[in-house]
């Protein structure tokens, strides 16, 4: 990342914070017309687009970034979790395993390919996927979430599908409450008030 796109990154991230999605666009698109190939400010663009609601915009320039820097890893990373988020699950499959064929390894990741292979119905696969991002992050929140549910519509098994969340838990440690509340909702989906009241 250029010191300039550094500056960028820090001012746009400052007034998307602020909730101004449009003035954030507006400050990307005067730098890329100085820096038209510049994958930084490609993916801010992306960014500010989907908090604008214009996803498939968001995702023209995604792809924009991916045609710039073949190699680089968290932009095939975003492109995948765009791809998922509007259900092209094959594609997403796709980027996900691309970017860690360029050496990506992120939990983030996993769970990204994780979804993507659930959504095609791939459940062995996904359930390995989830997995692993758990191993990389064990209190992972996301990967334990989905997994649990995973778990719950394969086997039909409460008792397991509340155990995904109880290792992690034990651990202690600032992800502990969110852990918490996945699994209370868990537990009120599956008809368990009080034990989601108590957890």
């Amino acid at each position: 990342m250029t010191p300039a796109e550094t500056m960028l990154s820090q001012q746009v991230k400052a007034v998307m914070a602020q909730g101004r999605p449009a003035d954030a666009l507006a400050g990307i698109e005067q730098f890329l017309r100085s820096q038209p190939r510049s994958g930084v400010a490609l993916d801010l663009k992306a960014q500010a687009l989907k908090q604008l609601g214009r996803r498939d915009d968001a995702l023209a320039a995604l792809r924009q970034a991916v045609e710039i820097d073949e190699r680089s890893v968290f932009l095939r990373h975003n492109l995948a979790g765009l791809l998922g988020d509007m259900g092209k699950a094959a594609e997403a499959e796709t980027q996900a395993r691309k970017a860690m064929s360029l050496g990506g390894d992120a939990p983030e990741t996993w769970l990204v390919l994780g979804r993507a292979l659930m959504a095609q119905d791939r459940h062995g696969a996904a359930t390995e996927a989830f997995g692993q991002a758990i191993r990389r992050r064990p209190q992972y929140a996301d990967a334990l979430h989905e997994l649990a549910q995973l778990t719950w519509m394969l086997t039909g098994d409460a008792p397991a599908a509340e155990a995904v969340f109880d290792a992690a838990i034990a651990g202690g440690g600032s992800a502990e409450p969110r852990l918490r509340i996945f699994k209370a909702r868990l537990q009120d989906y599956l008809d368990k008030p009080e034990a989601a009241y108590r957890t």
